[in-house]
């Protein structure tokens, strides 16, 4: 049985699932490189709502700004899907990203300008062999910025049933 880094039991990922969700582009993976068959579909879901204290009312919101410049760069078997609230007002602007069989990880302090930075977290979690996204190689918004890492729900759906 695999283990997380703090010894937990956990489930491996499975097979990764090979259909194409297209939203996104990954900045090191062009829709061209016939990469599909090793990576999963990851989610990236993000706050649309929230806003730093001072914010200017008027203005567009940072987490909307960021899922327009994250849907006008597609890849392969990624998907945007704005939300309305992450929780997280006091380290917006906020992302969540989730695939199947892997951990979900929350992120903030990102503003508009962290379209590439998402992406290369999100390339790391889709090709992750283990459910984890690896510290290296992820963008330094990225190490530092982590919010949550909750398990994959499929261990709790067994248990169910």
């Amino acid at each position: 049985m695999q283990t997380d880094p703090g010894g937990a039991p956990r489930r491996g990922p499975g097979p990764p699932e090979r259909r194409v969700i297209a939203a996104i582009s990954a900045p090191d993976l062009p829709p061209t490189c016939g990469c599909e068959e090793r990576m999963r579909d990851v989610v990236i879901h993000v706050c649309t709502t929230c806003k730093r204290e001072g914010d200017d009312p008027a203005l567009p919101r940072p987490g909307a700004e960021l899922a327009q410049a994250l849907a006008q760069r597609p890849a392969p078997c990624m998907r945007v899907t704005p939300v309305a609230c992450l929780g997280n007002c006091k380290r917006s602007c906020s992302v969540a990203l989730s695939a199947p069989g892997c951990w979900t990880y929350v992120f903030g302090d990102l503003g508009p300008g962290s379209a590439q930075d998402v992406l290369a977290a999100a390339a790391l979690l889709q090709t992750s062999t283990d459910g984890l996204m690896a510290w290296r190689g992820r963008p330094e918004p990225f190490k530092r910025g982590m919010i949550a890492r909750i398990p994959p729900l499929e261990p709790l759906q067994d248990a169910a049933e």
